[in-house]
């Protein structure tokens, strides 16, 4: 059967379900990741075969991605079926003490990934994945990507036994000889990335299908994400982007009918997160350096991505260090939520606890504070809706993510 949602996981249609999986062959399941595509930009006229799915299947319109609206925070989500609080994966950058040389954990990175996998007791990613879960019953995760490195592994980080990214082999010989079956990698495009979308489709129809040792298949495209951030939602590049995904989208399907194997499959096709159009961007470390000078001193704290921690090795502020800090950022107008990572900072007002967002789990690389910033209903210049005061350093990105804006859930 054919589910399709976006930003959610599916539960399929008992009935449907029940008539596929007639017989002794085992059920397998096909994830098709469309990264930052928004629920209300589907549609029929740009991507006919999803929507098609979403006609004959079930979609999930009350789903979302878990805070931050990160990808690799919600690409954990869906491998290991827990929130930040309980898998660890709490930014896409964040801070670890003594996971690197200077603490930070870039979860694009599959060498800063390994590094967490080697210094951390629970492994980089704290529960079980679904990688580990196939692993034990002798069957795999297949992945086809154009994510990050990182982002592609942690469906199945120690198992890395089929896996294609156009972005690295991972220094893992087999996996430079997968690559070589697929032929030249395609170069990066100066718009949308559609090439390559296609390689890795690619590599799922000729190198995957056929195997029932590979129980789950995963196909995440960079797009639209890639496209929404540089050209902006709405876009000639990003519609481009969208119509590529539906290209492959459609090419799989036409392969799984011409092989036979459609109703052994329960498809499904979602997304990790949002967007929102960024109209105006600043460090959550720079505005760290104005409160410090507002308040009229400094604290042993450094940032990462929208989060506040104390450095590595210093002795952490106390709450009653910190009330001047948190009044400070809880009265700035580019500031929409702010929220507290330990017990003793949950009583601060004006604050949400992070634990109330992770189903009151609460892991140790949680920071002491975190910032989503301020969002608004405004509409771009393609008449799209949802705009954010983001905290990034990068000027050129005309869209983003990673706040709470319903935009970016």
């Amino acid at each position: 059967m054919a589910t399709v949602t976006t930003q959610a996981s599916v539960i399929p249609r008992p009935s449907q379900t029940q008539h596929a999986g007639a017989g002794n062959r085992p059920r397998r399941v096909l994830i098709i990741g469309a990264d930052g595509l928004r629920p209300d930009l589907l549609d029929s006229r740009v991507m006919p075969t999803v929507v098609q799915l979403a006609t004959t299947g079930v979609r999930c319109w009350d789903h979302h991605a878990v805070y931050p609206t990160h990808t690799r925070v919600n690409m954990s989500s869906l491998t290991s079926g827990c929130t930040p609080g309980r898998h660890g994966i709490v930014a896409n950058t964040m801070l670890v003490p003594n996971a690197t040389e200077d603490h930070i954990v870039d979860t694009s990175s599959y060498q800063h990934l390994n590094a967490l996998e080697q210094m951390s007791s629970g492994g980089a990613v704290l529960e079980p994945t679904l990688g580990d879960l196939l692993a034990a019953r002798g069957e795999r995760v297949a992945v086809a990507a154009t994510s990050t490195p990182g982002a592609s592994m942690l469906w199945t980080h120690r198992h890395l036994s089929r896996m294609v990214n156009p972005n690295s082999a991972y220094g893992i010989a087999d996996l430079y000889d997968l690559r070589e079956k697929l032929g030249e990698i395609p170069e990066k495009e100066t718009g949308a990335q559609i090439a390559r979308q296609h390689y890795i489709t690619d590599a799922v129809i000729r190198l995957y299908l056929d195997d029932p040792l590979n129980r789950v298949i995963v196909l995440w495209f960079n797009e639209p994400d890639s496209s929404q951030h540089y050209f902006g939602l709405g876009s000639p590049e990003s519609l481009a982007a969208l119509r590529g995904v539906d290209e492959c989208v459609a090419a799989l399907l036409t392969a799984l009918d011409q092989r036979g194997l459609r109703d052994q499959f329960d498809i499904f096709f979602l997304s990790d997160h949002g967007h929102s159009t960024v109209r105006a961007h600043n460090t959550l470390r720079t505005y760290l350096a104005t409160a410090f000078a507002d308040i009229g001193h400094s604290l042993p704290l450094t940032t990462a991505s929208d989060y506040i921690y104390a450095q590595p090795g210093a002795e952490v502020p106390t709450v009653d260090e910190l009330v001047p800090l948190v009044d400070w950022l809880v009265a700035q107008p580019w500031a929409g939520i702010v929220m507290t990572g330990t017990p003793a900072l949950a009583r601060l007002p004006g604050t949400i606890p992070l634990r109330a967002l992770w189903q009151q789990h609460l892991t140790a690389r949680a920071p002491l504070l975190a910032v989503s910033p301020r969002w608004s209903h405004g509409v771009n210049e393609h008449g799209i809706p949802g705009e954010v005061m983001s905290l990034t350093t990068q000027a050129a990105l005309r869209s983003s993510h990673g706040s709470l804006s319903p935009f970016d859930l």
